[in-house]
């Protein structure tokens, strides 16, 4: 009972400190990723068009993804009453936190208890993840569903009855469909081999009992072909270009230098990389004794899902995602392992010494450095033209007087306290992150301060139509937050222009430059926009009024 309550008030504490890590400001418009406004645009067009089965976007079907993250978007739009980006990246939010739940609950079972709270911990103050647990984009939802998905299949390799293992690899088919209709048939393999090694340790056998692949089969065919069916009805061909599209265009289309993945994993993870490579060395030093170690299925895993990435033309460096739930379980088992192996009295002296190098050593490097930093950078803050400088100030000299005292616990020996310490920080200066940042040094984004100056000009009630939009437009016609009249052709812009009463119609600036031919029909009058520090993504036009006066 113990045992549980300790499991139920770990798990509480971290949702809430997720909670603090990936809600504050989650509704900025300062900063907007690319293609956020694709996948929120999307999920609009979803709740105002009520076509659900193929996702829309700008009025024309989209086929570059499976909807999953679009319906969680647009469950959401319709649950709150808005369309907001705070509602649009909700779903990568409570991704990130199921994920950090999964890892903990995985770090028990390979580990044990403070292996699976440090792997957590270690996982939500990775960069990579800390950010795109923000993003309005499909990436996390992945990762967690892959990441669910393994816990239940290690569940499945000790279950106390027949009807519970079914049961759990059915729980784990369902999470692996889900993570294919949420990006693509690239999470089978982010899955697969890691769940093959993990088994391999826990069972003592390279192939999964029957049932599980009974089931991971059972629940693909259902999940991903009964949606499939129902698209290609909807939209013919629909399924054969979302294919053609992952298996052609997706592979070559962001072509990155060879080595991308080995760097950005290091930077996207610091500081905690910096145990990378003693994590790797001890795994393989455990594998030479004890040939079913979890720790060496991880770095296995790890270093196949980087070269696999490598080996594919496209290479964007989110798409490490996948990889970052095994990298912390991998690092945290390392940092748990390396407490324990010095402070044992009979451990191998030769072990003992590398550990030093290889954990001991960044260890106080990185609390040195937090606490040069953390009593330094006031003075900084203090010359920053910003307001607000009280929070900077006491933020720095508690990260600073926080890696003195977790370096004087290393210099104690009291090396668990030190990485508690370290973590501490980490966890805290993610937490005041993106608010420091979204406060000082962003700015809104150029669309959606255009669509604000023209849902003022706009009058409620009032037919608005765009003409010649293209996917750039995205962002802008999110966030407009107003239903938009999508014309495919010249006949349906004079259709609509022919229509009484006052009307608006949104004009792509490119559309005599891209077809020369092309006129701007009469009875269009411009309505000025206030400049600012980029041109508007498209021009606004009254419907039906005198010209202006000069």
């Amino acid at each position: 009972m113990f045992l549980r309550n300790r499991t139920l008030l770990d798990a509480l504490a971290l949702i809430l400190l997720c909670a603090l890590i990936f809600l504050p400001a989650l509704g900025t418009e300062r900063r907007i990723l690319s293609r956020e406004g694709r996948h929120a645009e999307i999920a609009r067009e979803m709740v105002t068009s009520g076509q659900y089965v193929v996702p829309h976007i700008l009025g024309e079907p989209y086929t570059l993804k499976p909807p999953l993250f679009n319906w969680i978007a647009a469950g959401f739009f319709k649950l709150s009453g808005q369309t907001s980006f705070a509602m649009a990246r909700l779903p990568s939010g409570l991704a990130a936190t199921a994920m950090a739940l999964a890892v903990y609950l995985l770090g028990i079972r390979l580990f044990n208890r403070r292996a699976g709270e440090w792997a957590a911990l270690i996982l939500v103050t990775f960069y990579l993840v800390a950010l795109w647990g923000r993003v309005a984009r499909m990436d996390m939802l992945m990762a967690s569903l892959i990441t669910g998905a393994l816990l239940f299949s290690s569940r499945t390799a000790d279950a106390r009855s027949r009807r519970a293992a079914w049961a759990l690899a059915g729980v784990a088919g369902f999470l692996l469909s889900a993570a294919v209709l949420s990006k693509g048939p690239q999470a089978i393999l982010f899955y697969a081999v890691p769940m093959v090694g993990l088994w391999r340790c826990q069972t003592g056998r390279w192939r999964p009992a029957g049932h599980l692949l009974a089931m991971l089969g059972i629940m693909l065919a259902l999940g991903i072909g009964l949606w499939a069916v129902a698209s290609s009805i909807s939209n013919p061909g629909h399924l054969r270009d979302l294919l053609g599209y992952e298996f052609e265009n997706a592979l070559v289309r962001e072509r990155n230098t060879w080595h991308l993945y080995f760097e950005q994993l290091f930077i996207k993870s610091a500081p905690w990389s910096l145990f990378g490579l003693g994590a790797l060395w001890l795994a393989v030093r455990e594998f030479r004794t004890r040939r079913g170690s979890p720790a060496m299925a991880l770095a296995v895993s790890v270093a196949l899902g980087v070269l696999a990435l490598t080996l594919v033309k496209n290479k964007k460096n989110h798409y490490l995602l996948p990889l970052m739930p095994l990298w912390a379980l991998l690092i945290g088992w390392y940092l748990d392992r390396a407490v324990t192996l010095l402070a044992d009295p009979a451990a191998d002296p030769g072990a003992k010494r590398l550990c030093r190098w290889l954990f001991e050593l960044p260890l106080v490097v990185l609390l040195f450095l937090f606490a040069v930093a953390g009593l330094a950078l006031p003075a900084l803050w203090l010359l920053l033209p910003v307001e607000g400088k009280a929070v900077g100030v006491v933020g720095c000299l508690l990260v600073g007087l926080l890696a003195l005292w977790a370096g004087a616990e290393a210099r104690r020996r009291r090396f668990h306290h030190a990485v508690g310490g370290l973590i501490a920080i980490t966890v805290f200066l993610t937490i005041l992150f993106v608010p420091l940042m979204d406060r000082y040094f962003w700015r809104t984004d150029a669309s959606v301060a255009y669509a604000e100056q023209i849902d003022r000009l706009v009058p409620t009630g009032a037919p608005l139509a765009a003409f010649g939009q293209d996917d750039d437009d995205e962002l802008f016609f999110f966030s407009l937050r107003r239903p938009v009249i999508f014309l495919e052709s010249d006949e349906a812009l004079q259709r609509f222009l022919r229509e009484p009463g006052p009307r608006f119609a949104l004009v792509d600036h490119n559309m005599q430059k891209d077809q020369p031919e092309w006129q701007l029909p009469g009875g269009l009058r411009p309505v000025p926009l206030v400049a600012l520090y980029e041109r508007p993504p498209m021009k606004l036009f009254e419907v039906g009024a005198p010209p202006a006066a000069n």
